[in-house]
């Protein structure tokens, strides 16, 4: 009798008091992909990535990771950040978009449908609305948006449609049975939203990458630079894109633009970007921020880091994520270390405005290229030095 009541009094007030802390895994399983299959027109191959670190607090709702243009599900570096509780916390979900590349064993990539690429125009929107409106339906909220590149593109968008949906897209939403309700319902389950080094301006990036390929020729001949940066640009995104890809150059509207519509969101953004980015370049970044913060001037974060370039954003955001997730009441990793590495970089971010942020931004490349200039210096001495003392070595061997 006494061990029935031992049972009673500590072990039932325990089952109680711990309910489970991921309700999302087995509402997964009622997922309606053939649904979300009819939605698109393609399977995007959903697929949630438990992580059962102990030290990880689960709490809200899985992360949803919008990977980049020449990715996928399944590519190393999508693999490897989804599975590290250090770099995205808890539980995410994946999935692919139309053009997602695919891989033998997340190391070699073996084929990817060129034509179905759209640069985060309409059928890149739609299949990220389409994945949150299914999740939804299976009562799975996403609290934490966390996407990279062109995921960070069509991020910038979904949020705007769904804050400030323009006519086009409030038909839009009713082909992917997103009503108003459910509307407001998905930007209320949003609690944080990571922009890491994502396409801001797709005209840009083609500009800059023509640019880049032709300096060759531009240096020779220095009269081409209008060529170069005017009619080749020009002739890609209007007779070479459209036949070669799915990209529409009459959606004039940027990435960006849409983060003007991002006023009076309730949800924690963070918008980084990276030095030295040779995939979406820093021209912009400052004229991103200013639009962001004018926007949205609260709970509003941006910062930029030195850490390698365009795919390394993750080292910066994983020492703010923990202690910006575990504010909003989303997973976190549950070691002092991880909640205190992004302290002076959140302290610095919080001082900025629509005001200030263009100038931050400016300040930090510059100092950041400098730091790689005395870094590169320095090498450069440090290997000449080696050379020489080699030489030095060799030559008193040589006498003796």
């Amino acid at each position: 009798m006494k061990k029935v009541m031992m049972f009673v009094f500590l072990v039932l007030p325990v089952a109680v008091v711990l309910p489970n802390a991921t309700p999302w895994r087995d509402k997964f399983k009622n997922v309606d992909h053939a649904k979300l299959e009819q939605l698109l027109g393609f399977n995007p191959r959903l697929e949630l990535i438990e992580d059962n670190n102990p030290d990880v607090v689960h709490q809200g709702g899985p992360t949803l990771y919008i990977h980049g243009w020449l990715g996928g599900k399944d590519a190393k570096n999508v693999r490897s950040r989804c599975n590290d509780s250090n770099r995205v916390p808890g539980d995410v979900v994946i999935f692919n978009f139309p053009d997602a590349s695919y891989w033998v064993g997340q190391r070699v990539p073996y084929w990817m449908p060129l034509s179905r690429s759209n640069f985060a125009q309409g059928l890149d929107v739609k299949t990220v609305l389409a994945v949150v409106k299914v999740l939804r339906d299976a009562d799975i909220p996403v609290s934490v948006c966390r996407a990279h590149s062109r995921g960070g593109a069509v991020a910038e968008k979904i949020v705007g449609i769904l804050n400030n949906p323009s006519d086009e897209w409030k038909k839009g939403l009713s082909d992917i049975e997103i009503n108003n309700k459910e509307r407001l319902e998905i930007l209320n389950d949003l609690k944080v939203a990571y922009l890491e080094t994502p396409l801001k301006n797709v005209d840009l990036v083609i500009k800059k990458e023509c640019e880049s390929k032709l300096a060759p020729l531009v240096y020779v001949f220095p009269s081409l630079k209008p060529f170069a940066s005017e009619t080749v640009p020009n002739f890609v995104k209007n007779k070479v894109f459209p036949v070669l890809t799915s990209y529409n150059p009459e959606d004039t509207r940027e990435p960006m633009d849409y983060l003007k519509d991002w006023n009076n969101l309730d949800a924690t953004v963070v918008l980084h970007f990276q030095h030295g980015d040779k995939k979406v370049p820093n021209d912009d970044d400052g004229e991103c921020a200013k639009m962001l913060l004018a926007a949205k001037p609260h709970n509003t974060y941006v910062i930029v880091g030195n850490d390698g370039g365009h795919d390394d954003g993750d080292k910066t955001i994983a020492k703010v994520a923990h202690v910006l997730n575990k504010s909003q009441g989303c997973s976190y990793l549950n070691k002092p270390e991880a909640l205190s590495a992004g302290d002076e970089l959140l302290a610095k971010a919080a001082m900025l405005n629509a005001d200030n942020v263009e100038e931050y931004v400016h300040d930090a490349h510059k100092k950041f290229a400098e730091d790689n200039q005395k870094k590169k210096h320095s090498f450069v001495s440090a290997a000449c030095f080696s050379t020489g003392f080699a030489t030095v070595i060799a030559s008193y061997r040589n006498r003796t």
